[in-house]
């Protein structure tokens, strides 16, 4: 089992007890791959409701990953991160 699924499985009130065993580099380690994660998430979410007829019908493949960029900006920007990468649609 990876260090990411031990975690993700754990109950938030465990979380202390998990993170004050680890070592600092293992924690950032984790931070940042639970970054990653958390912004691919909420792209991919955003974007398969929109295909998935959230509103109404099939929003198509540009307007769907026009909404789920705007939606993984705001986590970035709520994660801390400044910078955003830029993509075609």
């Amino acid at each position: 089992m990876t260090a990411i699924n031990l975690i993700t499985k754990k109950a938030y009130s465990d979380i202390e007890k998990i993170a004050n065993k680890m070592p600092d580099d293992i924690k950032q380690k984790i931070s940042s791959e639970l970054s990653q994660i958390a912004q691919k998430a909420a792209y991919m979410s955003e974007y398969l409701d929109m295909r998935n007829g959230h509103g109404c019908g099939d929003q198509g493949h540009k307007a769907s990953a026009k909404s789920a960029y705007s939606v993984f900006l705001k986590v970035r920007k709520a994660l801390g991160f400044y910078q955003h990468p830029n993509i075609n649609i």
